[in-house]
Parts: structure tokens; sequence; C-alpha cells
């Protein structure tokens, strides 16, 4: 959503309501209609362009493909690295790719945040604090590597974070 005008957005997947895994609930808010991932209701808004992750069937790709519609698939990441190269290649797909590069330099300055607070922790009290299952693989590969980084009273805080975006708070307990 950072990446285009709202108005520009003919809808947007019902998991961006579920603050439990979405962090652009509030953003998607402006974005009236939203849609599961079937062909008949992409198809239905005619849009211009759907992008959509690699884990969604072929067949729902090539339906929309096949209706004369635009389509650009990439790669689900699981990575940070990966998210912000997903991050400007959607830029790039939209013709945004300054909106891109400040989009992944604001990931970068979370995280920087993040590091220097979690960093001078000993290692002998760090501990892994899982989240949702979605962000494992993203926590376990990050150049950071956030698992293992936490300490008895710190715990990694997930709210409206699904690890696409805003990345992670981190909470005193």
């Amino acid at each position: 959503m950072g990446l285009v005008p709202v108005e520009w957005i003919a809808a947007l997947t019902y998991l961006t309501d579920d603050g439990g895994i979405s962090n652009i609930t509030e953003q998607a808010k402006a974005v009236n209609v939203k849609i599961k991932a079937n062909a008949e209701s992409i198809i239905g808004l005619q849009p211009d362009l759907v992008i959509i992750p690699d884990w969604q069937p072929a067949e729902l790709i090539q339906t929309i493909r096949d209706a004369g519609i635009a389509v650009y698939v990439y790669k689900a990441p699981t990575t940070i690295e990966e998210i912000k190269q997903a991050v400007c290649e959607i830029a790039r797909v939209v013709g945004e790719e300054q909106k891109g590069s400040q989009v992944v330099a604001g990931m970068d300055a979370e995280l920087a945040k993040i590091i220097e607070q979690v960093q001078h922790i000993p290692s002998d009290q760090r501990q892994v604090i899982p989240g949702p299952a979605s962000l494992l693989p993203t926590l376990q590969n990050t150049g950071a590597c956030f698992a293992g980084r936490t300490a008895q009273p710190w715990v990694l805080s997930f709210p409206g974070t699904s690890g696409y975006g805003r990345m992670w708070h981190i909470k005193r307990h």
C-alpha cells in the first residue's frame, strides 16, 4: 500500500483486516473491497494488474491471465533480504522505484533500532521467542538472526505485523 496511491488499489486480500497477520490493517481500511483469491472475484473487478504471490495455485494465475488481465507473480519472501527484494520488484512493476527504496530504507532503520536494543544481551541469556508460524522462517534466516537474540526480560511482539512490512516491535516485560 505504501507504493501507490490508494485510489489505484481496486481490492486487497481479506487477510489485510486480520491484525494478527497484517501490518497494514489501518491503511487497508481505505480500500473498501477485500477479496479471497478466487478467479471470479478478481476478474470481476477488471483490474489492470494483479499482484499475487507464487504460492497461489498456478491454475488461478493462468485463469486471470486468460481473462486478459496482467498478472505479476512475486516470490513469497522468507528472509528480510527477500522481503526487500520483493518490495523493490513490486515497486519497479508499478513504476514507483523511489517509493520502493523509501520503504526499504524505513525497514532498515527499524531493523537497526531493534538490533541496537538487543545486541548487548549476553549470548547465555538469549532465547528464541516464537511468533506466528509465518514468521519463523524469516526470523531464522535474517542477517541479524533475531532467533536467539532476545533475553528473558524481552519478548518479540508481533501486534499487527506479519513480517512483510513494518518488521517487529520489542516490548520490555
